[in-house]
């Protein structure tokens, strides 16, 4: 065997629930080898790549994509069903299939909500049946709140990037196009595996189930109507290609450990703001230590039952441990818009090694659940055993944890940024690449509090120009605010550091603040300080307290 007979390709398998994604599974597994394809994986799209790209040809799993695209170093295949066939079987392969101990409260949601003809709806089984393909596909563009319209539009889009989409009524022609992807013979048939014992056809549920499942799908009925038509079309103009009796592959099967994956990544809502992450001394703790994580956020609204997850991942990316606030203690309920303090406690029985702990902020209301944020590996740590041992799988840590609201402010990104920047001195003149320091008063003239969060902080910059009016330097030196917030009215007096140009010459420096990936102060109302200076050749560096600051409205003449 050489390595020329061994698939060496880039290949994602998409695997929808209930789709025969087992059974194509094993027929790829059959003709490249285990060596080759994966297992049945769970996991989030990057962190498949990165944990199982470099040993694997083929990756076969329900992936969570995170707003990143697709990669374009990998092929990407997927099958999609009849959206309501699709619930029924899902929905009759957990209760058929398994017993309640198996799946521990997803089964006893599911058992309620067929009982009910879909009327009772536990938030955590809504993303099982309810648009599953609209919200799966559109997550690959983007993982931000928006309307239904444009989350049909980036299903679609992100779809047609696919190399092989196909439909589980059109099974053959699916396993064609991927046949003539990868280079293997279609097979005739592929066996079944992971079957729903029993379950009833669509046409025999009742009326009211019908309706209510329906409902839950309208975006994906329209979704998979379209494909239909798209696929009914492209079919008929098709062309025809000869695939090889057998295959040129050798399958490899070596023998390997499987490891399990875990959550990567990032979202937030414009309605909520995270101001600190920190863990309590410092990061390095040996085991049983009690470990105290803080987090300072602020809701723009007010949030009826709040949840906060806390996720451990180890060196590997790997779940250790996950809990939330609503099985702890206490749910939150009633949490007020301002800022707010949440702590975790919790007693380090952990095996030795790096961790990092991520949280996620979901609302809970009658109808819906809506994630505020979500952050992965916030906060680092390590812990030490004095004598080591081994240990594997998950833990089970005694947890606590607690809030207090800190203040009534909401904070997050500015929209009103009247105020203005102005200095108290100015230097007579300053070399070039001279840092100095200019004593400065910033004024709030707005009605909203301009607050720096942990992502988006204000800080005062600068922009250099020339006679002309021409920037010269856009992205002056940062430097950062001592106060998180500065009130409507409120002037905060401070000294920045500013860098000179490298080349001699009469500059206008337009003093202003910036927050950082959000927008320049000057863009929302502010009047940036404008100030005139002569950047000299390396010589001596006259400071006269008592010259006048030039303050110039933006595009005032010199």
């Amino acid at each position: 065997m050489t390595k020329s007979h061994i698939f060496a390709g880039r290949v994602i398998f998409d695997h929808l629930p209930k789709t025969a994604g087992q059974a194509i599974n094993s027929w790829l597994t059959s003709e490249l080898g285990s060596g080759c394809v994966t297992p049945n994986l769970i996991g989030d799209h990057q962190n498949l790549i990165q944990r199982y790209g470099g040993e694997y040809s083929l990756i076969s799993a329900h992936v969570h994509f995170l707003g990143n695209g697709l990669d374009p170093r990998y092929h990407y295949i997927t099958a999609l069903r009849e959206p309501l066939d699709r619930a029924l079987s899902w929905l009759f392969f957990v209760l058929k299939n398994h017993k309640d101990e198996q799946l521990p409260g997803l089964w006893e949601l599911v058992e309620r909500f067929v009982l009910s003809d879909g009327e009772d709806l536990d938030p955590n089984l809504r993303g099982h049946i309810s648009n599953p393909y609209v919200e799966h596909f559109s997550n690959v563009i983007s993982i931000t709140p928006r309307s239904a319209e444009v989350k049909f539009t980036d299903a679609l889009s992100a779809i047609e990037q696919y190399d092989v989409w196909g439909l589980y009524e059109e099974m053959p022609t699916f396993l064609q196009d991927v046949a003539v992807l990868i280079g293997l013979p279609a097979p005739s048939q592929i066996r079944r595996v992971n079957v729903t014992h029993s379950r009833p056809a669509v046409e025999q549920i009742s009326s009211s189930f019908y309706k209510r499942l329906d409902e839950l799908n309208k975006l994906d009925i329209e979704f998979y109507r379209f494909l239909c038509e798209r696929w009914n079309k492209k079919y008929t103009q098709r062309t025809i290609i000869a695939l090889p009796k057998v295959s040129s592959w050798v399958p490899y099967n070596p023998v390997r450990d499987q490891v399990a994956v875990g959550p990567t990544q990032v979202l937030v809502a414009p309605i909520f703001a995270l101001l600190s992450a920190t863990i309590e001394g410092n990061n390095n703790i040996f085991v049983g230590q009690t470990l105290r994580f803080s987090l300072e956020f602020s809701l723009a609204i007010d949030v009826t039952d709040l949840e906060v997850s806390l996720q451990l991942l180890d060196e590997n990316g790997r779940l250790v441990f996950s809990t939330n606030t609503r099985p702890i203690e206490r749910p939150l309920l009633q949490v007020v818009c301002g800022a707010h303090c949440l702590h975790y406690d919790l007693i380090a029985e952990l095996p030795e090694g790096r961790y990092t702990a991520g949280f996620t902020f979901t609302e809970h209301n009658a109808e819906s659940s809506l994630n505020l944020a979500r952050y992965d590996k916030l906060i680092k740590f390590q812990v030490h055993i004095p004598k080591p041992r081994s240990s594997i799988g998950y833990v089970d840590l005694p947890v606590k944890f607690g809030l207090q609201k800190t203040n009534d402010i909401v904070i997050g990104l500015v929209k009103d940024t009247a105020g203005t920047l102005i200095p108290d001195a100015v230097l007579g003149s300053v070399i070039t690449e001279e840092t100095f320091n200019l004593s400065v008063r910033l004024r709030n003239d707005s009605a909203e509090v301009w607050g720096s969060t942990l992502f988006n902080p204000i800080k005062l910059s600068y922009h250099w120009l020339d006679q002309a009016g021409n920037i010269v330097v856009f992205e002056g030196k940062r430097t950062p605010l001592t106060m998180r917030e500065i009130l409507p009215g409120q002037t905060y007096t401070t000294q920045m550091q500013v860098v000179a140009p490298n080349t001699p010459d009469r500059y206008r420096l337009m003093l202003l603040p910036v927050q950082e990936k959000h927008c320049w102060f000057d863009k929302c109302g502010f009047t940036p300080g404008v100030l005139e200076f002569e950047v000299a050749a390396p010589g001596s560096t006259i400071y006269d307290s008592e010259v006048k600051s030039q303050l110039l409205s933006e595009g005032a003449e010199a």
